[in-house]
């Protein structure tokens, strides 16, 4: 029978609460009113009711009883991790639930000491829930890292379960301002050659013992080339292509003056070497090419090259890390080309027969001769072709 003069509701963390407590204003009069309350505690319960004023004091409604949804950390799966080098690793994660808030902030964690956090070393990947990837660079060789996923909402910093790999041998090489990768392979046992039927002069299969060694991450670039020898031989130009047009020789000069510079004792890869690196070393998943089962994910080849050299490591790598083992251009060994006997061997080097071995086909090849068992007889070591090329190794 009296004007409303105020209306709204009042809340709070116990019960009966009233206008000495919370509240919020609606207006006044009478009719359908409604808010929203905002700035409330997450996981709490709260009691509201409804009010209003008029002339003779106020009137409340019957109470209601609520809970906030209790906020959480964001549910943050293990780290997979592939490709490890020995200064980079490729790095995945999902994160399945963002704790009923929104995930600001998501990536990987890592460094040498176990259980690493946030005030750490880490990589942000943008935010949101799902999976994410990352890449590691810039890691030392041979050493044990800690990695987890984390992710961040406002309630905090979620980590997923700790991973630890260990990054492989290998080191950078500068020379007059070009740099080159060279990669570790620990040493271990293989069978060489193949029964499949691909090739004949891949028979018999034997086992041999490989020495630990490093090996080029690429075939040797022309700009590595011109740094050294101050021309460039190739057909096809260009600073990041394969150096082509190659002689054993002319690879044997380069090598000269390369361990001139650095003082180190670079050479060609044995044949064994080169098989066992193309094939992964330890690592090996058995692909027919060096790092896939399919051609074009790791090999410049006849069907794909456009007739033409191609960027080295711009293909796939293999399990160590290695590029273009299958394709771009034929590698020099230090072999001489034998037939294969079945007697098992420790680091064999060729030494009888006529000609030289290369490996791996090149952007000319068919994709027979880019399979890792696949051995090539070059007749001549002066020969100057523009598939010719070769890489480096380091004995450990």
């Amino acid at each position: 029978g009296q004007t409303v003069t105020e209306r709204g509701f009042v809340y709070g963390t116990t019960a009966n609460p009233t206008i000495a407590n919370s509240k919020v204003v609606v207006g006044n009069g009478t009719g359908s009113f409604n808010t929203n309350l905002t700035n409330l505690s997450d996981g709490q319960t709260y009691f509201v009711r409804a009010y209003a004023v008029n002339g003779k004091g106020v009137s409340y409604g019957v109470e209601k009883v609520f809970a906030t949804q209790k906020y959480m950390l964001p549910t943050v799966s293990a780290v997979t991790v592939s490709d490890i080098t020995y200064s980079t690793a490729n790095l995945s994660a999902s994160i399945s639930t963002d704790g009923g808030q929104a995930v600001t902030e998501r990536g990987f964690v890592y460094g040498i000491s176990a259980n690493p956090t946030i005030a750490d070393d880490k990589i942000i990947v943008s935010s949101g829930i799902g999976s994410f990837n990352g890449e590691l660079k810039s890691l030392k060789p041979s050493t044990l890292y800690y990695i987890r996923a984390f992710a961040s909402n406002s309630e905090g910093t979620a980590y997923g379960t700790q991973v630890s790999f260990t990054t492989t041998e290998g080191f950078t090489e500068t020379v007059a301002s070009v740099s080159f990768d060279m990669i570790g392979v620990e040493g271990g046992i293989f069978d060489m050659g193949s029964n499949d039927g691909y090739v004949e002069d891949v028979k018999p299969v034997h086992r041999v013992t490989i020495s630990s060694f490093s090996i080029g991450k690429t075939e040797v670039t022309q700009a590595l080339w011109q740094a050294v020898m101050g021309n460039n031989p190739s057909y096809f130009k260009g600073n990041n292509l394969p150096v082509e047009q190659l002689g054993l020789v002319d690879c044997q000069a380069f090598i000269v003056k390369l361990n001139q510079l650095t003082g180190k004792t670079y050479r060609l890869p044995t044949e064994a070497e080169w098989e066992f690196a193309a094939r992964g070393g330890s690592k090996s998943k058995s692909f027919v090419y060096a790092g896939s089962n399919k051609i074009d994910d790791v090999a410049w080849h006849i069907g794909n090259s456009d007739g033409k050299t191609q960027s080295v490591g711009s293909k796939q790598p293999n399990e160590l890390g290695l590029y273009d083992m299958s394709g771009n251009v034929l590698e020099w060994c230090q072999d001489q080309y034998a037939p294969y006997t079945s007697q098992s061997q420790t680091d064999p080097v060729g030494t009888t027969g006529q000609f030289k071995v290369t490996r791996g086909g090149s952007w000319n090849s068919y994709w027979t001769n880019c399979i890792v068992v696949c051995r090539s007889e070059t007749r001549s070591i002066e020969g100057k072709g523009s598939i010719l090329g070769f890489r480096l190794v380091l004995s450990k």
